[in-house]
């Protein structure tokens, strides 16, 4: 043992060296896993950055500004033409609604057994807007079904803001048939 220590103490030079050069390849070894390691990064957010860059692409393909910007446009003259055509009616010429209501009874199958001349009854607010509201009071007789498709015609014939606000039917006892009172509404600009 003692040789040995005097052997490395003639050859003290050449042990730092071997000390030196071993610390070196130590760092070597690590600088070069750290450079791997840090390649890798670099390679993921190149991957990154190009799979952000094509998402990009399709993001702005399916939401092109100029087309939305087109779409836009076609649908405010959408909503400027049906502003001038109006939903509702100036007016309701109420000759043209008591004559309405008679041809839709008569063929519908059902009597009108008694009818109040269309009024004015106040206003209606809708979208902001407040609209005039004319109301007809009525009694009709007939089958269910007939009272029914009169109904169902009015609401589908020549007045599209016509509503029924109050339906009170009854079946008659003698099983012949239903009566009832019906009130139907016309909301007009006017």
């Amino acid at each position: 043992m003692m040789a040995l220590v005097a052997t490395a103490r003639s050859n003290m030079p050449l042990t730092i060296l071997l000390g030196l050069a071993l610390i070196l390849v130590i760092i070597g070894v690590m600088f070069f896993m750290g450079s791997r390691s840090a390649g890798e990064l670099c390679d993921q957010l190149e991957q990154q950055e190009m799979t952000a860059n094509i998402q990009l692409m399709t993001a702005q393909a399916n939401y092109d500004v100029s087309a939305l910007q087109l779409e836009l446009n076609e649908l405010q003259t959408e909503i400027a033409a049906l502003k001038l055509e109006g939903r509702f009616p100036e007016s309701a010429p109420m000759s043209s609604l008591s004559s309405a209501i008679a041809n839709n009874a008569g063929w519908s199958g059902i009597t009108l057994v008694s009818l109040s001349s269309p009024s004015k009854t106040g206003t209606e607010k809708i979208g902001g807007s407040t609209y005039s509201k004319t109301q007809v009071n009525m009694s009709v007789s007939g089958t269910l079904d007939g009272i029914q498709r009169f109904m169902a015609s009015m609401e589908g014939g020549s007045f599209p803001t016509l509503v029924f606000e109050a339906v009170n039917l009854a079946e008659l006892e003698s099983g012949g048939g239903w009566e009832g009172d019906l009130t139907l509404a016309v909301v007009t600009q006017a």
